[in-house]
């Protein structure tokens, strides 16, 4: 998973900057052309979009598989450790809960959930730059998607709060129109 989210990340931020480079560069062709056609300006941006749908110009590869595969483990019965024998434990003190634990044991009362939440995101410490870059930007794009969902929905309750019944003269007009015309309605 770390291999595709660096890919990804690489990806990214590679493309990021070289639209950024290339909006820029428009940008100040623009201004400079500010009296010229409005046609040429719009076209001068078109290449903003298109360079958006094109991979970058550098190349980054985004393996699917990985290049070699790890040769399978077969473990032997014969090779396996015996078990080891069993370690007597106190029943009541492995269910009682957390603070009564620490109480019992005189040390000072920590939550276990506490520590499990350190341990928890220990993995975010290790994430790199182009982890993170793809990590933002699938964000972004859940958040984005949500957004154009909740906009659709509002508009289709919207239409149909104003779709009206058309008269019933429109009604037979269009079925008079459909008979002379030969569709079957």
């Amino acid at each position: 998973m770390e291999h595709i989210l660096n890919n990804i990340g690489t990806y990214l931020l590679a493309q990021s900057w070289q639209i950024a480079v290339l909006f820029i560069v428009v940008a100040a062709a623009n201004f400079a052309m500010r009296r010229a056609s409005a046609h040429w300006r719009y076209m001068l941006w078109l290449l903003v979009l298109a360079k958006c749908l094109v991979p970058p110009l550098v190349s980054v590869p985004l393996a699917v598989l990985p290049e070699t595969m790890p040769a399978p483990v077969i473990e032997i019965a014969s090779q396996v450790a015996p078990p080891k024998a069993a370690v007597p434990f106190d029943i009541a003190a492995e269910q009682a809960p957390p603070r009564l634990q620490s109480a019992a044991t005189g040390e000072a009362p920590v939550m276990a959930s506490a520590a499990a939440a350190v341990d928890k995101f220990a993995w975010l410490k290790s994430l790199t730059v182009p982890q993170w870059a793809a990590i933002t930007w699938a964000c972004g794009l859940g958040l984005f998607g949500l957004y154009v969902l909740a906009k659709a929905l509002r508009v289709r309750r919207v239409l149909g709060l104003l779709r009206n019944e058309p008269p019933s003269t429109l009604k037979r007009e269009v079925a008079d129109l459909a008979e002379k015309m030969g569709i079957a309605s």
